[in-house]
């Protein structure tokens, strides 16, 4: 799986509610690994988190490899169900490629519109 699909691949799993499974897409050294050491947590906080927000699109905008290193930069559609909202954000997305395939290390979003 490339980069640029393990990015869509979350987004499918976003929408099936498979949130241990978007963990499992993430570096042991990763930020997100860090803020959530344990599953579980990730976990409970994503099943809240996703009865507000629903995911609508990720379109992936540009995917660079550069030996086993990736950033992929992505726009992600979401509706804030509470606010009726939409946002969209930029996501930049670096990735490490190990044993296993490609790994999530670090992400940042920016919050490009919100209607």
């Amino acid at each position: 799986m490339s980069p640029a699909d393990l990015i869509l691949k979350r987004m499918e799993l976003y929408e099936k509610n498979e949130f241990g499974a978007i963990y499992d897409l993430y570096d042991e050294n990763s930020m997100l690994k860090n803020f959530y050491p344990d599953k579980k947590g990730y976990e409970s906080f994503m099943y809240k988190f996703s009865k507000g927000i629903i995911l609508k699109d990720v379109r992936i905008l540009e995917s660079n490899i550069k030996g086993n290193f990736a950033r992929v930069i992505s726009e992600e559609y979401l509706v804030d169900d509470e606010n009726k909202k939409i946002i969209v954000n930029k996501c930049i997305s670096y990735l490490k490629l190990s044993a296993c395939g490609w790994k999530i290390l670090k992400e940042t979003r920016e919050q490009m519109t919100s209607e």
